[in-house]
């Protein structure tokens, strides 16, 4: 019986384009909830998140219950203005003014796309744009960029928590990374985008330069989800990990 639904299920979706899944709710089944159990279970109790976007992010941390501190950075000026807006309802959620984090201090453009959270400093490539039309860019704005150790401090003091730092940056992370050796030592845990395939030109680091990265840093892998697919041939472009210290 399971098979004959199972097969029916996948006709359905060839069919209609839409793939309709029920399953009991559990850290098997959604990657948030997983997030969400892995930061109650090792006590995180502060995330410090890097391209925020919308606060996509944070807000499902929060509906499931999250009670940590968050401090949000953002660089584009309407997804800046979103989450701002967003984090007045919420006491522990404090949003940094609207720059960009990297490897040094600088003056930058950051390409926005229609869809933002495409939004990178970094240029897409043209193939991505074929596979998803709303990744475009739409137009480009300028952003101050800084270091993670020079403004963290501005906003929390990471020695008084137990932090897991959040990087979501399209293809600008290993430069987040690189901009944040002090402080990285303050972190217990890690959630970032890695690029299979990139989808942006310029990219400093692939999936083997960053599993070296965490091996030196002593950080062990968590859970997995893949974040970008090529609909066409069915790769995988990027993942999201989460990775802690043991």
């Amino acid at each position: 019986m399971i098979r004959i639904i199972t097969k029916i299920q996948r006709k359905l979706g060839l069919l209609t384009g839409f793939h309709i899944r029920v399953k009991r709710f559990t850290t098997s089944a959604s990657d948030s909830y997983r997030l969400y159990k892995l930061l109650k279970h090792k006590e995180i109790n502060c995330i410090i998140d890097i391209g925020a976007n919308e606060g996509q992010f944070v807000e499902q941390l929060l509906d499931y219950g999250f009670k940590g501190k968050v401090i949000s950075f953002e660089p584009t000026i309407r997804a800046h203005s979103i989450i701002s807006k967003k984090s007045l309802k919420h006491s522990n959620w404090v949003v940094a003014e609207r720059c960009a984090i990297g490897d040094k201090r600088q003056k930058t453009e950051i390409h926005v796309s229609r869809n933002s959270v495409f939004s990178s400093i970094l240029p897409i490539v043209s193939d991505q744009v074929q596979n998803a039309k709303s990744s475009v860019v739409d137009h480009v704005e300028t952003v101050q960029i800084y270091t993670l150790d020079e403004i963290i401090g501005e906003y929390i003091d990471l020695r008084k928590y137990n932090c897991l730092l959040k990087v979501d940056t399209q293809g600008f992370e290993y430069q987040v990374l690189q901009g944040a050796t002090k402080s990285i030592r303050e972190f217990v845990g890690l959630a970032i985008e890695i690029p299979l395939f990139p989808i942006y030109e310029g990219v400093s680091f692939d999936y083997f330069t960053m599993n070296d990265w965490l091996r030196k840093e002593g950080y062990t892998p968590y859970s997995f989800k893949n974040e970008g697919v090529n609909y066409k041939t069915g790769r995988v472009n990027t993942i999201d990990g989460i990775f802690f210290k043991i």
